[in-house]
């Protein structure tokens, strides 16, 4: 039981950390970085293709020039991440 709690929260930590690299994307297309740059190029390659697939399966998501997108995004990161650590019975510690 040990190992399967500590593997749930290690994959919701990874999930956490995706959660950062989805607000720096957000918080990069406000500043408009230069887009050669590695580590943006890096994380858009992140962000990116999930924020698509929502905008594809979601168009409402995108609406009067704002994209939320990212938003929805987060929220299901954050979500998966809740539920399988509380499917295992551990609870965050």
């Amino acid at each position: 039981m040990n190992v399967t709690c500590a593997l749930a929260q290690g994959i919701n930590g990874v999930f956490g950390f995706y959660s950062l690299i989805v607000f720096a994307s957000v918080i990069m297309s406000w500043v408009r970085p230069d887009p050669t740059n590695p580590f943006v190029r890096w994380i858009r390659k992140l962000v990116e293709p999930p924020c698509q697939l929502i905008r594809r399966y979601m168009p409402f998501v995108s609406a009067g020039g704002l994209d939320f997108s990212p938003i929805v995004l987060l929220f299901g990161v954050q979500l998966v991440g809740q539920l399988l650590v509380r499917a295992t019975g551990c609870g965050l510690m």
